[in-house]
């Protein structure tokens, strides 16, 4: 087997991986014990609070590979940090746009419709404005001005996040529960979640530099 032809093979086996870990989420979620105010609600629950820390943390990693990429300004580990940005980004507004859907099905089916006041899913929306602002942006400016708009995606999600309200659901009904089993399951399903997107974004990493020796090899 080539080199090229190993390399193809690991990265199906870190997607594999990837997808093992998030079916073990999506069993704990539904395995989980109801809650006497959320009921059934608490297994989504679980996967919303997984996509939204995943999300958070792959917007930090693209924001600072972004910034690496800034700071080395070398042909080599610019692009490639670059590159590493822009996956990180496309993975973390993916897990926002899931966390999103779950925080719709479960206003939808803990009030009845979903209340688009609310200020959690308004600032959800806000967040995805601001990358989508950036994202066109990008396609205007060319260099450095790329990369710092990335870097300012990430960065603003952030901060956007940070500001949020407060919901309308009770106030911390994970933590502040009294079961060591919702904790529990709640912990097990958002470790699950952010190393089911850990290892997608490193199967990513894996096909960049496949491609990039693979260019320089030809």
């Amino acid at each position: 087997m080539s080199a090229q032809g190993a390399r193809g093979g690991s990265g199906r086996f870190w997607f594999g991986l990837s997808l093992g870990f998030l079916i073990l989420a999506v069993i704990l979620a539904a395995a989980s014990p109801t809650e006497k105010t959320l009921g059934s609600l608490l297994g989504p629950i679980y996967l919303h609070i997984g996509y939204v820390v995943g999300a958070l943390l792959l917007f930090l990693v693209s924001a600072t590979s972004a910034i690496a990429a800034l700071v080395t300004q070398t042909d080599g580990r610019s692009s490639r940090a670059f590159a590493i940005s822009r996956e990180a980004l496309g993975l973390a507004v993916l897990s926002w746009l899931v966390y999103v859907a779950f925080s719709m099905f479960i206003a939808a089916q803990a009030w009845g419709a979903v209340n688009w006041q609310e200020p959690r899913l308004v600032n959800a929306f806000h967040v995805l404005i601001w990358v989508g602002a950036c994202e066109v942006l990008m396609r205007v400016v060319e260099g450095n001005g790329r990369v710092a708009l990335t870097a300012a995606s990430g960065l603003g999600a952030i901060a956007l996040w940070a500001r949020r309200g407060t919901m309308l659901h009770p106030f911390a009904p994970i933590r502040t529960s009294d079961s060591a089993a919702i904790k529990g399951y709640a912990l097990g399903v958002l470790i699950s979640v952010v190393i089911s997107l850990a290892l997608l974004l490193y199967a990513r990493i894996r096909e960049i530099d496949t491609a990039g020796s693979s260019s320089r090899e030809s």
